[in-house]
């Protein structure tokens, strides 16, 4: 379960294992979109129907503004100076849009949950290379290989 890059934990571990930096929540309207029956696209399911965020039509190939494009974390004021911004990537933009109804307004409750998990994990982290090196280093070598293959 560490490794699945889709449980919530285990994506915050293989961030922190792979040293990668992440600038977004996810790719939402980057390279990640949701269709509907009319052929609107939404930069992603949670979107879906919110007019505003319509980002084109497939089925009139018309491409309107990407909303969601532009916002980096460091674009983000009250996430550009936070210490866990490249682990964390900021808020889910549909959850800022529910609760501030601004995608660039974090709720700042997602922030102390966020950082306490980083946090947390990045103790887990520790204990397990100093419970055991040698089988930590194999599974950081595995997530490593999966990640240039292109598997979860």
């Amino acid at each position: 379960m560490i490794s699945n890059d889709n449980d919530y934990l285990g994506k915050i571990m293989r961030r922190i294992i792979l040293r990668r930096i992440v600038t977004n929540r996810c790719q939402a309207g980057k390279n990640k979109v949701s269709l509907t029956a009319n052929g609107q696209l939404f930069p992603c399911d949670s979107f879906v129907g919110e007019e505003r965020y319509c980002i084109g039509n497939a089925l009139k190939r018309e491409r309107y503004n990407g909303v969601l494009e532009e916002i980096y974390v460091d674009s983000v004021s009250m996430c550009s100076q936070c210490w866990a911004r490249y682990i964390c990537g900021g808020d889910c933009y549909h959850n800022s849009f529910l609760m501030k109804q601004n995608v660039q307004d974090i709720d700042g409750m997602f922030c102390k949950l966020q950082k306490y998990l980083i946090e947390q994990t990045i103790v887990m982290y520790c204990q397990m290379n100093e419970i055991d090196s040698a089988l930590f280093a194999r599974l950081t070598r595995k997530i490593e290989i999966s990640t240039r293959e292109g598997v979860n």
